[in-house]
């Protein structure tokens, strides 16, 4: 008896780990982890929780999203990138020219033959590329993957990324770098466009600072505060089963920049609210979305979904929102009821709010999902044998005043494709904006029909839902234009 069920458990195993080992940069068990040390005291905040569940869940979202690929041959394969823009240009930064990295022991796992070591400009309206290799004294960095960053004015700034820093494949060689490097977008993308790397060199300003040492997390600006969200710090060769060492904090500061020299200022660190097991690992998140938010009472905020990986190696179902209160101070929220089903793992998104109805909407496209519909159109929980699949559908949360919170799945039209992993979202110059956001669409002032919204780039293409040998993965060249019906 002991026997068999010996064979039995490794059956079950051996099932498990072929699960765990696939999807685009995240298929791995996680170990025993740790938190990184912060200068300053933690738990400086409340939290709340809401638990109030939707009621009157309507049956369909109030519109649908239709995806469809641009004839464009000459953009660059690009996954897990940076983006800044200027005058309808697009300035590309770092990631990777392949798929999903795999999780061998025997080899590298993030080779530098795929790392992108050039920056690229794009002129999306005119299907037009530039490019230029990456300065050598940054090359480390801004060659990296799944930095976070954010664009404040016409500087953007690139934190942390994982990858090689010597250009070759020593397993001592690879981290997570602790870096922020702030770059002139416009003086880049004319140095890129005039051939010029000296000017390109000298648009960059970069400074270590070990609290800079993620990959995998988020970074936004809210007011005068940059905060650095969640995510994680890889210290060695990525392999499986091999984990890093999750922030588990919100990280709030300010970046002092004279144009010669970069600083990071009134720096603190925030863990977790919540008590108990449950809630108090809620900041133990890397490759999430977190998306902008417009609340209820006209202020801006952050809403984190998905996410992993939570101690039983799945992702993260509830989402967390994080206010800011008159003073500038943050404090956090967690939805106890809510628990997201599709698109949990950091995919473009797209926000529209209602100021009339006061509802905040996120469409999340693609990327890697929790649920899923079978080929009868079935709705399906992920399983041993399909594992948190490659999503080819969009799914729309919707947030209303009271912080109710439910979920529309887009079962049809699909997206064109295993598409949206470490994908970004650029929203069209006439796009309406909503007043005080960078980038959340003012769904009031939207037409009705067909409307462009934006394109989406990059990314990871699936070509099923679960990749192997015979269903292989790539980095994404393709441009989707982006509609919504109403």
């Amino acid at each position: 008896m002991k026997s068999c069920l010996s064979i039995l458990l490794a059956v079950v195993l051996t099932v498990a780990n072929q699960a765990f080992a696939q999807n685009a940069k995240t298929k791995r068990r996680p170990a025993t982890t740790s938190v990184l040390s912060a200068t300053t005291a933690a738990n400086q905040n409340t939290g709340r929780i809401f638990s109030q569940k939707a009621t009157n869940v309507p049956a369909s979202a109030p519109f649908s999203i239709q995806m469809s690929a641009i004839s464009w041959t000459g953009a660059p394969t690009l996954q897990s990138y940076a983006m800044g823009q200027f005058q309808g240009y697009l300035l590309l930064i770092g990631g990777r020219t392949n798929g999903f990295h795999g999780t061998s022991d025997n080899e590298s796992t993030f080779p530098t033959k795929y790392s992108n070591t050039n920056m690229f400009v794009l002129d999306v309206a005119n299907q037009k590329v530039w490019s230029l290799p990456v300065p050598a004294a940054v090359k480390g960095q801004l060659s990296s993957s799944n930095m976070e960053y954010e664009q404040d004015g016409n500087v953007l700034y690139c934190i942390g990324g994982y990858g090689s820093s010597c250009g070759n494949d020593s397993a001592a060689c690879y981290q997570t770098f602790p870096t922020l490097t702030a770059i002139n977008v416009p003086n880049a993308i004319n140095a890129i466009q005039s051939n010029n790397p000296g000017a390109l060199a000298a648009s960059i300003l970069a400074v270590t600072d070990e609290r800079m040492r993620i990959t995998g997390g988020s970074l936004h600006k809210l007011g005068n505060w940059f905060y650095l969200v969640m995510g994680h710090n890889y210290n060695t060769q990525y392999r499986g089963g091999v984990t890093g060492i999750y922030s588990q904090q919100v990280r709030r500061f300010q970046i002092g920049n004279t144009g010669s020299s970069l600083s990071i200022q009134n720096y603190q660190a925030y863990n977790a609210p919540w008590s108990g097991a449950f809630l108090s690992d809620q900041f133990h998140r890397r490759d999430l979305n977190v998306v902008e938010t417009v609340m209820p009472d006209n202020t801006t905020g952050l809403t984190v979904y998905g996410g992993v990986f939570t101690q039983q190696s799945g992702a993260y179902l509830n989402p967390i929102y994080m206010f800011q209160t008159p003073a500038g101070s943050p404090y956090f929220g967690i939805d106890t009821t809510y628990k997201q089903s599709f698109n949990l793992y950091d995919c473009a998104h797209i926000g529209l709010y209602s100021s009339r109805t006061r509802q905040m909407m996120t469409s999340l496209l693609g990327g890697i999902t929790f649920y899923y519909y079978d080929k009868k159109g079935k709705l399906e929980e992920s399983n041993l044998l399909n594992f948190m699949p490659f999503s080819n559908w969009a799914t729309t949360i919707v947030r209303n005043a009271d912080f109710t919170t439910y979920e529309i799945p887009q079962q049809t039209p699909t997206l064109p494709g295993y598409i949206g992993s470490d994908a970004v979202f650029i929203p069209a110059t006439n796009t309406p904006i909503y007043p005080g956001t960078k980038g959340i669409i003012d769904y009031d002032k939207l037409g009705s029909g067909r409307i462009l919204l934006g394109w989406v780039y990059g990314g990871i293409v699936a070509t099923a839902p679960q990749s192997s040998e015979f269903n292989p993965t790539f980095a994404n060249n393709k441009l989707y234009e982006v509609y919504l019906n109403r």
